[in-house]
């Protein structure tokens, strides 16, 4: 409660700036100067899940920021601290390369263009919003480069937002002759961006979406076997069994979304989508990578599954003990196996360290660890998928995990 009153009180001082800077008085004062130790200061943009929000909602961007939820706003505590920060808005269910276009229009004041190929093949319209009054970034280039950090599948939308960056679309090319083919189907750009950061990101895919297959029984057994109930909320505690219900439905309707086509964020959020997706997204050697995964289950005493551990965010309680259990193959023949059951809650563990055919290393949080050509993972942090970005029912300051972050970016030489 303590933290919950702490992040008003500054999410209010950052509404309080925001409307004096808007009548034209200069706040520079209040913010900290860079950090002498730092060799770099570029742009941190950020990306948000697959429902999510950024700066261009405004009300959702100032009252409950994605990047803090119901606690601190992290872009406006990184920018008092001489960080420079902005976040992207997605179209919600849009899958990587959609979301890649969108990013591009509103880094570099432009129409959104989906590609003249990509929206014929998938069956809507090529243009988008046009962002050309107000672009998130001025003079963005291979001399003023950004950061791009993603949560969830953010993690993946970097990824192939960077690829486009770096190679383009050969088919773009081919097919868009009349003169309106968007600089980003160029590639080119790789110099563009200094680091990708994947944070609780699906690189692999997550099990959640094979719920189809047999939830009905692990759910029934979830609530009977009462060594297995950690509920630990008062919203639970008052109604488990409805609680429970209304996460059984939400789960069945995120995996039945996986058929909504290969262009959405529900396929590529399965492990055959995300399969499929790795095999079109190449890895830049001259940027950084960095993945931090999550976890929020422990082995289950009473088997060899994993459960969620007694502070888990009770949103995610269901998903987090469906997934412990969770062994089967995938429509594709992907082998889900005990390596599998560890989980944040709504990303496996394992799938949160690297795409499965890139090279990573497991490193501390030290800019001196950090190279580039492979995937630097930092050391797994023991929380709930919603905790990395403030938290649902479980309310958590998560300024330090973005400080520590980004100042560990800003130091590498």
């Amino acid at each position: 409660m303590q933290t919950f009153i702490k992040g008003k009180i500054l999410k209010l001082t950052c509404i309080l700036l925001a409307f004096i800077e808007a009548l034209g008085i200069n706040t520079s004062f209040l913010k900290k100067k860079p950090d002498a130790q730092w060799n770099t200061n570029y742009t941190y943009v950020f990306f948000h899940g697959v429902i999510g929000w950024g700066d261009y909602n405004p009300l959702f961007r100032k009252y409950l920021p994605y990047y803090g939820l119901l606690s601190y706003d992290v872009c406006d505590y990184l920018e008092m601290n001489g960080f420079d920060c902005c976040t992207v808005s997605n179209s919600i269910f849009r899958g990587t390369w959609d979301r890649a276009c969108e990013a591009y229009a509103q880094l570099t004041g432009t129409r959104v263009d989906y590609g003249e190929a990509h929206s014929k093949e998938h069956h809507h319209e090529r243009y988008g919003k046009d962002y050309s009054k107000n672009p998130l970034v001025k003079n963005w280039n291979s001399e003023n480069k950004i950061n791009i950090v993603g949560h969830s599948f953010g993690g993946e939308a970097v990824r192939m937002f960077l690829e486009l960056l770096a190679n383009g679309s050969e088919k773009e090319r081919e097919t868009t002759t009349d003169g309106t083919l968007s600089s980003l189907f160029e590639g080119g750009k790789a110099d563009w961006v200094y680091s990708l950061t994947a944070l609780s990101t699906p690189l692999n895919g997550t099990s959640l979406m094979e719920c189809r297959n047999n939830f009905d029984e692990i759910f029934d057994k979830a609530l009977k076997n009462g060594n297995d109930i950690y509920f630990t909320n008062e919203i639970e505690n008052s109604s488990s069994l409805a609680f429970s219900k209304i996460m059984k439905s939400l789960l069945k309707l995120a995996s039945d979304m996986t058929k909504m086509g290969e262009c959405s964020s529900a396929y590529e959020l399965s492990v055959d989508g995300a399969v499929e997706l790795n095999r079109h997204i190449g890895f830049e050697n001259n940027v950084y990578y960095i993945s931090r995964p999550t976890s929020v289950t422990e082995k289950d005493k009473f088997s060899n599954y994993q459960v969620p551990r007694i502070t888990t965010d009770s949103a995610l309680w269901m998903s987090s003990y469906y997934m412990g259990r969770t062994l089967c193959t995938t429509e594709g023949g992907y082998v889900i196996d005990k390596s599998w059951l560890e989980n944040d809650g709504l990303v496996n563990t394992i799938s949160e360290i690297a795409p499965f055919d890139d090279k990573y290393k497991n490193v501390e949080l030290n800019a001196e660890e950090i190279e580039y050509g492979r995937w630097n993972t930092l050391p797994v942090v023991k929380c709930a998928h919603t905790e990395v970005v403030g938290g649902l029912f479980k309310v958590d300051d998560i300024r330090a995990y973005y400080y520590d972050l980004c100042d560990m970016i800003n130091k590498i030489k």
